[in-house]
């Protein structure tokens, strides 16, 4: 993926599209589709959305969800025995498009896709371990949803297990409040290191002599230890570009009233610009004043 070319406040909109439409329950991933798919997103040029390039496209995305579904509504056991099936997989595949594919690459990314998603919803099921890293382990901790343990492997749930689309968004939330209180340790080794494209050259040749070259640039390297992967790690890497252009990181703001997202023009604000949060705010604030010093409130 490329370094996107977008206004900030574009940027800062498909943060918070991720941010504050949480994957699960299932139809929400719709809701972020149709979010993402908004006009304000299309670049005029050549009709394109801002975030498309070569490895992330509408196509894409559209399928990397209906994929999800799909394999959510199967339910963990049957998506388990298509795993391993390219028969049943591709009976899953033409399901889904509606036609059967017989181009064997466009069949083999497509069961590639599958797989993809399936890791997504169920891989907990097949890892090695759950919570999959320490930094996930960390933030579920925090949250009460695990008992955290020096081993990986010997961490325990408190709660009923969750499924990889929601951890990885949970994890998503927990990394943009860290940003914003500071405490985010790995920020500056991440945006510093994080690849934003790696190149491969491709020589054509005639019989005898080269005749031309082409520079083929590919996606993001992901840190899959520090960012969920969701959407193709769109969010995460759009997250990456934000904070490699400027000081962005404190003014990410967690609205204690509507307890979405926000971007704050001044780090030291707290409350959203939604004027039904802020009068909320300004009546609670009062209330505590009048409570704490009756004397000069009441």
């Amino acid at each position: 993926m490329r370094k996107i070319d977008a206004p900030l406040d574009t940027i800062k909109e498909i943060i918070l599209i991720y941010a504050n439409a949480p994957p699960y329950p299932i139809e929400n991933l719709k809701k972020i589709e149709k979010a993402l798919t908004d006009e304000s997103f299309r670049v005029d040029s050549d009709g394109c959305f801002i975030w498309e390039n070569g490895n992330t496209s509408l196509g894409s995305i559209n399928m990397h969800i209906d994929f999800i579904i799909g394999i959510h509504d199967l339910g963990l056991e049957k998506a388990k025995d298509i795993l391993p099936d390219s028969n049943q997989k591709d009976k899953f595949i033409s399901g889904i498009l509606g036609h059967d594919t017989a181009y064997p690459p466009e069949k083999e990314r497509f069961r590639e896709l599958f797989e993809s998603a399936f890791y997504e919803v169920y891989g907990y099921a097949v890892a090695s371990s759950c919570p999959c890293s320490l930094a996930k382990m960390d933030v579920l901790a925090r949250e009460g949803f695990v008992t955290e343990n020096e081993y990986l492997e010997k961490s325990t749930w408190n709660k009923e297990q969750l499924n990889c689309l929601q951890c990885d968004h949970i994890h998503f939330a927990a990394i943009l409040n860290d940003l914003s209180e500071g405490r985010y340790q790995h920020l500056p080794e991440i945006v510093a290191n994080y690849s934003k494209t790696s190149t491969e050259e491709a020589v054509f040749w005639n019989s005898e002599q080269p005749i031309g070259k082409v520079i083929f640039a590919y996606g993001y390297e992901k840190n899959k230890s520090a960012f969920p992967e969701y959407l193709d790690g769109l969010p995460c890497n759009i997250l990456v570009d934000l904070l490699s252009s400027g000081p962005y990181a404190k003014k990410i703001k967690n609205c204690p009233i509507c307890k979405k997202f926000f971007f704050a023009k001044d780090a030291k604000r707290v409350i959203c610009y939604d004027k039904a949060c802020v009068n909320k705010y300004h009546k609670q604030d009062m209330k505590k004043r009048r409570s704490e010093d009756p004397g000069k409130y009441c």
